[in-house]
């Protein structure tokens, strides 16, 4: 692939770029292999693969369907992301990622300095976005706000808490949608800001996604752009865990059940004794709660993890916030 100095100065004036046709993806090959890996992954777990895809969306390195891509493709972006930041790169991550229409939501605006730059293991300088099927705004598009990334890290956003308001949601005229056919690869700064459309009924969007690290980096690693809660008690990316574990614990206790630590085993023994039967929505939370288990077995057995899937609100809304009212912050129901 031939590198073109007016990329560079594109990248580095808008923070994105993208190559039309930088991959082959063979007539959706790369889908076909994925498809079949993921049937495999949830048979390992004992799930239906439409339950499994209801409920995973990421799949991360090492991971062996990610790690096959890598080993095929790294050869090829290398060179591409050596020369748009003049310098010898490695990679820091690997994803696949599959948007479903079964998410049934966008995913917010958000730097992803915000949530990776802070410590030097997952510090790195840009981002390689592979298009494995053709994207537009019905299946997930992502929207860009063009030379965003001039202005730095801002806070970390979190998007867990009960107030989050979605920055996309105001852009407006300033963002850009990038509609991408398969084998296009876009490539963006961590700085940049950017979310997705929603996905609409029967689509998908898949892509694959590796992170570059510079030899010597360009940014380092930041420790001041994470926005704590003013409360253990207030649901969130850093409380959401141990919140969700008290409430499976006084429900239990409630019941007269001796509880455990392992999460996935409290939430195994809520279901199994249909003990949400005294929440408002009992259907909802039974729900959420099966597919955060699936999304447990898979990040343990196969580095499955959620993005935008909506897991963790629906978390927060059906199961955690009942319980608090039942319960109280202490349990004393």
């Amino acid at each position: 692939m031939i590198i073109s100095e007016d990329w560079k100065s594109e990248y580095k004036k808008n923070g994105y770029l993208i190559i039309k046709g930088g991959v082959d993806t063979r007539q959706g090959e790369f889908c076909s292999r994925l498809n079949r890996t993921l049937e495999l992954q949830a048979k390992a777990i004992r799930v239906p693969v439409d339950d499994y895809l209801r409920a995973v969306c990421r799949w991360d390195s090492p991971n062996d369907i990610v790690q096959k891509f890598v080993r095929e493709l790294k050869p090829k972006i290398q060179p591409l992301i050596s020369s748009i930041l003049d310098r010898s790169v490695e990679i820091v991550r690997a994803s696949v990622i599959r948007k479903h229409y079964w998410a049934g939501k966008a995913t917010h605006g958000h730097q992803d300095a915000g949530y990776w730059l802070k410590n030097a293991s997952q510090a790195y300088d840009i981002s390689s976005w592979i298009a494995l099927e053709d994207v537009d705004e019905s299946n997930g598009a992502l929207k860009i706000i063009p030379a965003s990334h001039l202005s730095g890290a801002e806070p970390q956003q979190d998007f867990l808490s009960k107030g989050f308001e979605d920055p996309a949601d105001f852009w407006g005229d300033k963002s850009l949608t990038l509609s991408m056919s398969a084998g296009d690869i876009l490539l963006f700064s961590p700085y940049l800001w950017h979310a997705s459309h929603p996905c609409s009924k029967g689509r998908t969007r898949t892509a694959f996604v590796m992170r570059w690290a510079g030899i010597p980096p360009i940014y380092e690693a930041i420790d001041t752009i994470e926005t704590e809660h003013d409360s253990a008690t207030e649901f969130g990316m850093s409380t959401s865990g141990k919140l969700l574990s008290d409430s499976l614990m006084m429900l239990l206790q409630n019941k007269g059940y001796t509880a455990t630590e392992k999460r996935e085993d409290l939430i195994c023994l809520v279901l199994k004794r249909n003990l949400t039967n005294i929440l408002h929505d009992p259907v909802r939370a039974n729900l959420a709660l099966k597919k955060l288990l699936i999304l447990t077995l898979a990040k343990q057995d196969h580095y499955g993890n959620d993005l935008g899937a909506g897991i963790w609100e629906e978390i927060r809304d059906s199961f955690v916030e009942p319980c608090k009212v039942l319960f109280g912050e202490k349990g004393d129901a």
